[in-house]
């Protein structure tokens, strides 16, 4: 499973987090999709809504279904 490190508006690096774990960071409201996301090791910085499987929990929980 891949691992992940968030980077907060703040510049705060958070993680590694798994992918399960990074899913409910947005169910819970956490992680508004905004925030960068790198992952392990490749080291890419990328914003959390533009990964497909972080984009659809996203638009779930914006439409009140997760």
């Amino acid at each position: 499973m891949a691992s992940w490190v968030l980077k907060t508006a703040q510049g705060k690096l958070r993680g590694p987090f798994t992918t399960d774990s990074v899913l409910t960071l947005i169910s819970n409201g956490e992680i508004q999709g905004h925030e960068l996301i790198s992952k392990i090791p490749d080291g890419n910085w990328v914003e959390v809504s533009s990964v497909p499987v972080f984009y659809d929990q996203i638009i779930s929980v914006l439409e009140g279904s997760s």
